[in-house]
C-alpha cells in the first residue's frame, strides 16, 4: 500500500503530461495485491488471520515460515492472472 501511495502522484503527473497511464494504474493495483499476498505484514487480512491463530494458541507463524507458501501463492497465480489480464487488454485494445 505504501508503494502504491508513493507512485500515485507520479502516475498522475504522467497523465497530466498527456501519457496513457491506464496500464500503470492496473499495474500498481496488481503489484499491491501481489506484495500483500507475498508477505505476512503485506495486508491487513494476513495480520488479522495470524493474530487470531496465535491468540487462540493454534500456531505461531514466523515471517520466514510465511514467505515460503507466500511466494507460491503470491508469485505464481497472481503473476499469471495479472499477465493474462494485461495481455488480453493489450490485444483487445481496451
Amino acid at each position: 500500500v505504501l508503494a502504491v501511495a508513493f507512485w500515485v502522484p507520479v502516475v498522475q503527473e504522467m497523465a497530466a503530461a498527456g501519457l496513457d497511464t491506464r496500464y500503470l494504474w492496473w499495474t500498481m493495483l496488481k503489484g499491491g495485491t501481489y506484495m500483500g499476498n507475498l508477505t505476512l505484514i503485506g495486508s491487513t487480512a494476513n495480520i488479522v488471520a495470524v493474530g487470531m491463530a496465535e491468540r487462540q494458541k493454534l500456531v505461531h507463524i514466523t515471517f520466514k515460515e510465511w514467505i515460503k507458501p507466500g511466494i507460491l501463492i503470491g508469485v505464481l497465480p497472481t503473476s499469471a492472472v495479472a499477465l493474462l489480464w494485461l495481455i488480453g487488454n493489450a490485444l483487445l485494445g481496451a
